[in-house]
């Protein structure tokens, strides 16, 4: 599974041009002021850094949380809105989906990413989906990510 991963880190790093994104970069750090934030939630930290890494290189500033309660008290404290979320659907806690929903009280609209590893779930996850959400099953492929990432967000936001 660490060799598989690794792999998946390498093709992350094909993608983003080869650069090396350093560690104080990766989520969250230094980024242009005006770049979007994206929050990515999930309780399963390699994939939760994985997916970081791989917006980091679409030019989010990227924050992380490991469920459902953090992803929110980041919400609250954050002085520039998200314009991404990438949640987990099944974790302690808030799930996914009632994470998605609470953050679309705070702030309505923010592009939505489902990520699960529970495959048999996601059919019920997409019959309540909104037009700016989209489910993606575990694991999935970064032409599979941009692709969900097309779909949600407008062209114009990530640079």
């Amino acid at each position: 599974m660490l060799v598989a991963f690794g792999r998946w880190l390498d093709r992350i790093a094909a993608w983003i041009g080869g650069r090396r994104v350093p560690d104080a970069a990766r989520f969250g750090g230094p980024a242009p002021a005006r770049a979007p934030v994206a929050l990515v939630v999930d309780d399963d930290k390699p994939m939760r850094d994985a997916v970081a890494l791989a917006l980091h290189g679409r030019g989010y500033r990227v924050l992380s949380a490991a469920s459902g309660e953090a992803a929110l008290a980041i919400v609250d404290d954050l002085d520039q809105a998200p314009q991404l979320l990438v949640s987990d659907v099944v974790m302690p806690g808030i799930d996914g989906p009632a994470l998605a929903a609470a953050v679309a009280e705070r702030l309505p609209n923010v592009p939505v990413i489902f990520i699960s590893g529970y495959e048999h779930l996601l059919p019920a996850t997409s019959r309540r989906l909104l037009r700016h959400q989209f489910c993606l099953a575990k694991p999935f492929s970064l032409t599979a990510l941009e692709a969900a990432l097309q779909q949600v967000v407008a062209p114009t936001t990530a640079t």
